[in-house]
């Protein structure tokens, strides 16, 4: 049985995760959806590295001299989800930049950054 200690980095992940899904489906403005989006990539970066997070005498996944190999895969942290952060987080980066110039062009062109505006303004 799991602890509630130990699900409760889970939780918050979710809660994190939850509210960016509302923010980026419900809000109006431009930018508050775009820090949504950028905010659900760091939730599930976290998600990542809490999954290769082990508890306890945990050591970095770089194995001492001597030491026996199965020993150090159950005690070592696991590097793939790290790896797996470290390229979201490149990729977030790309992202953010790319909607932000979007942003940009559209409060050039539209003079706003509010979706209910610019709906109206459309025609």
């Amino acid at each position: 049985m799991f602890s509630t200690v130990g699900q409760l980095p889970y939780v918050l992940v979710a809660i994190m995760a939850s509210i960016c899904i509302y923010a980026a489906l419900f809000k109006s403005n431009l930018f508050k959806k775009m820090l949504a989006i950028f905010l659900m990539t760091d939730a599930v970066n976290l998600l990542f590295i809490i999954q290769g997070y082990r508890l306890g005498n945990a050591i970095p996944p770089i194995i001492p001299p001597g030491m026996d190999p199965s020993e150090f895969a159950s005690i070592a942290v696991d590097p793939l989800a790290h790896y797996f952060v470290v390229t979201a987080v490149v990729i977030g980066l790309a992202e953010v930049a790319t909607l932000t110039a979007l942003i940009i062009y559209t409060y050039k062109h539209y003079g706003t950054i509010e979706t209910k505006k610019i709906k109206e303004l459309r025609g």
